[in-house]
């Protein structure tokens, strides 16, 4: 019921982060389940999975929160990029309230220096590589990205009904 932890600490911060995103995606699958809309299991799943698998190699280095800011950044330098003057006009609110130029600059510099310590964005293998579960990414997470990527095999399984006569 109660957990202490030192919010001012990152890796405590980002440890109680993904342990709460594990504990949320349950309860979301838990409703899902129940509810008898099984559809989006699969899809919080993998989320779960992949909140799992951080949050285990996590806790067992510091370190390895150097390559979740590495990604944190590429994903935002990404956007931000996006977001120029007349580039997305999804992002065109980004553009005029923010000094692009300024944060791409700040960003890419912090994933610069990440990235000459030895810290890069991971590749989802190699994350559950590190975590000890390359078997699991290579079996039942395959399955899981399928939902998530409405391939042809999680088509068939959520709508295709074989009958015993074929």
């Amino acid at each position: 019921r109660v957990l202490r932890f030192d919010k001012t600490h990152k890796w405590h911060m980002n440890l109680v982060s993904l342990y709460g995103s594990i504990l949320e995606l349950s309860h979301a699958i838990s409703i899902s389940v129940g509810s008898d809309s099984p559809i989006g299991v699969p899809i919080l799943l993998r989320s779960q999975l992949e909140a799992f698998v951080d949050f285990t190699n996590l806790a067992s280095d510091r370190k390895y929160g150097y390559h979740m800011d590495a990604a944190h950044l590429k994903e935002w330098i990404k956007i931000l990029r996006e977001a120029k003057p007349g580039g997305n006009p999804y992002l065109s609110g980004m553009s005029e309230a923010l000094d692009l130029a300024a944060i791409i600059n700040s960003y890419e510099g912090q994933a610069e220096k990440l990235l000459e310590d030895g810290y890069r964005p991971l590749n989802n293998f190699e994350k559950f590589e590190r975590s000890g579960q390359a078997q699991e990414y290579r079996s039942f997470y395959n399955f899981l990205c399928c939902h998530s990527h409405n391939n042809i095999r999680a088509l068939i399984e959520r709508h295709v009904a074989i009958l015993e006569d074929g």
